[in-house]
């Protein structure tokens, strides 16, 4: 969608082709640099906060998107984008994630700083990405409580026990 007050995620068609190239998801750690970084966003679409840590991958940046308000990695050489790194995400969890996902990321594997693996969601659309930065904290004043709410309608998780 190009509307910058819409959600990621809202092709019909299932994503997780993405997901088949890699086996044990449950092992690999995804590394998050944009909605993803927000509490309040996981909660929305998987019901919990994972375990977190600060994580960095180098010859990348957070590119601002054109008419979206969620940002985009994109290969950048000698640059390093800064967010976290999710463990311990179950399957289901990958899936819902996976579904969420704009159609327009593709799952790849990353090298962070510090050698880690990890997998991202890497932005393949030259044509919507802007040369600025996205801008977190514009995003956190001015979209955010919004897109949760887009996210909790459309994603967002139902739990099945108290």
């Amino acid at each position: 969608m190009n509307d910058t007050t819409s959600s990621r995620g809202a092709s019909s068609t299932p994503t997780t082709s993405r997901l088949d190239r890699f086996v044990s998801l449950g092992s690999i750690p995804l590394f998050t640099y944009g909605t993803l970084l927000f509490p309040e966003v996981l909660r929305a679409l998987i019901g919990r906060v994972p375990q977190n840590r600060i994580a960095s991958v180098e010859g990348w940046r957070v590119s601002a998107l054109k008419n979206r308000t969620y940002p985009g990695l994109v290969a950048a050489p000698g640059v390093i984008a800064h967010g976290r790194l999710l463990t311990g995400l179950s399957a289901d969890e990958w899936c819902l994630l996976d579904n969420f996902e704009d159609h327009r990321y593709e799952l790849r594997q990353m090298t962070l700083l510090g050698g880690q693996n990890s997998l991202a969601y890497v932005w393949v659309d030259d044509a919507e990405t802007r040369s600025n930065t996205w801008d977190v904290q514009n995003f956190a004043l001015n979209h955010l409580s919004a897109y949760v709410e887009r996210c909790t309608a459309r994603h967002g998780h139902r739990r099945t026990s108290v």
